[in-house]
Protein backbone atom coordinates (compact mmCIF):
# COMPACT_ATOMS: atom_id res chain seq x y z
CA UNK A 1 0.00 0.00 0.00
CA UNK A 2 1.01 3.44 -1.00
CA UNK A 3 2.62 5.99 1.75
CA UNK A 4 -0.36 8.32 0.28
CA UNK A 5 -3.25 5.82 1.05
CA UNK A 6 -2.56 4.89 4.55
CA UNK A 7 -2.03 8.75 5.35
CA UNK A 8 -5.32 9.47 3.90
CA UNK A 9 -7.18 5.91 5.98
CA UNK A 10 -5.68 7.66 8.59
CA UNK A 11 -6.09 11.10 8.71
CA UNK A 12 -8.79 13.16 7.33
CA UNK A 13 -8.90 14.88 4.24
CA UNK A 14 -7.60 18.43 5.47
CA UNK A 15 -5.20 16.85 7.50
CA UNK A 16 -3.78 14.30 4.54
CA UNK A 17 -1.47 16.34 2.35
CA UNK A 18 0.75 18.28 5.32
CA UNK A 19 1.24 14.87 6.82
CA UNK A 20 2.23 13.41 3.01
CA UNK A 21 4.20 16.99 2.72
CA UNK A 22 5.96 16.26 5.95
CA UNK A 23 6.97 12.25 4.97
CA UNK A 24 8.23 13.69 1.77
CA UNK A 25 9.96 16.43 3.43
CA UNK A 26 12.03 14.65 6.03
CA UNK A 27 15.68 14.82 4.68
CA UNK A 28 18.51 12.54 5.95
CA UNK A 29 20.41 15.05 7.65
CA UNK A 30 23.80 12.48 9.57
CA UNK A 31 24.07 9.30 10.61
CA UNK A 32 24.95 8.04 14.19
CA UNK A 33 26.38 4.39 14.54
CA UNK A 34 22.95 2.36 13.76
CA UNK A 35 21.00 5.27 13.49
CA UNK A 36 20.01 7.61 10.18
CA UNK A 37 18.61 10.87 11.71
CA UNK A 38 15.65 12.64 9.04
CA UNK A 39 14.57 16.16 10.01
CA UNK A 40 11.78 18.31 8.34
CA UNK A 41 10.70 22.09 9.72
CA UNK A 42 7.19 22.69 9.80
CA UNK A 43 4.64 24.77 10.51
CA UNK A 44 2.91 25.57 13.91
CA UNK A 45 -0.21 24.26 12.64
CA UNK A 46 0.99 21.04 11.13
CA UNK A 47 3.10 20.56 14.32
CA UNK A 48 -0.07 20.63 16.18
CA UNK A 49 -2.01 18.68 14.11
CA UNK A 50 1.06 16.05 14.86
CA UNK A 51 1.58 16.30 18.55
CA UNK A 52 -2.32 15.95 18.83
CA UNK A 53 -1.87 12.53 16.78
CA UNK A 54 1.36 10.97 17.28
CA UNK A 55 -0.27 7.18 17.43
CA UNK A 56 -1.44 7.68 13.99
CA UNK A 57 2.13 9.54 12.79
CA UNK A 58 3.69 6.70 14.46
CA UNK A 59 1.85 3.78 12.32
CA UNK A 60 2.01 5.69 9.18
CA UNK A 61 5.87 6.05 9.17
CA UNK A 62 6.10 2.61 10.50
CA UNK A 63 4.40 1.32 7.33
CA UNK A 64 6.75 4.03 5.63
CA UNK A 65 10.73 2.85 6.60
CA UNK A 66 9.38 -0.68 7.70
CA UNK A 67 12.38 -0.40 10.38
CA UNK A 68 12.15 0.49 14.34
CA UNK A 69 12.63 4.27 14.65
CA UNK A 70 12.24 7.09 16.98
CA UNK A 71 9.73 9.96 16.89
CA UNK A 72 10.94 13.57 18.50
CA UNK A 73 8.79 16.66 18.18
CA UNK A 74 10.77 19.60 19.61
CA UNK A 75 8.95 23.06 18.56
CA UNK A 76 8.30 23.30 14.43
CA UNK A 77 11.23 20.62 14.11
CA UNK A 78 10.21 16.76 13.47
CA UNK A 79 13.39 14.20 13.63
CA UNK A 80 12.55 10.88 12.28
CA UNK A 81 15.62 8.43 13.72
CA UNK A 82 16.29 4.95 11.88
CA UNK A 83 17.71 2.11 12.59
CA UNK A 84 20.18 1.18 9.53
Amino acid sequence: MRTEEVVEKVFDKHCAPKIIAVINGLEKKYENGNWEVFECMVSNKTARIIKSRVKAFKYVLAQYYNKPFKLEINGKTVRVIVRK
